[in-house]
């Protein structure tokens, strides 16, 4: 989960790509990394993440599409 702690309704997302908007205007967004338990998101949030539809992304649950 992410949420915009100086409020300016900015959040880097964790994928590189197929995962929509970086940055996207949101307040908070969540994701699960899906029924593997593994993903190739960014979790801390300076950098972004692999390709949402594939490898073990593929299955992860996003809030924001």
């Amino acid at each position: 989960m992410r949420i915009d702690s100086d409020y300016d309704n900015q959040l880097r997302n964790p994928y590189a790509t197929n995962a929509g908007f970086d940055p996207m205007n949101a307040g908070v967004i969540a994701w699960s990394f899906g029924k593997d338990r593994a993903s190739t998101s960014n979790i801390n949030g300076t950098t972004t993440g692999g390709d949402k539809n594939a490898g073990k992304s593929a299955d992860d649950l996003i809030s924001w599409q």
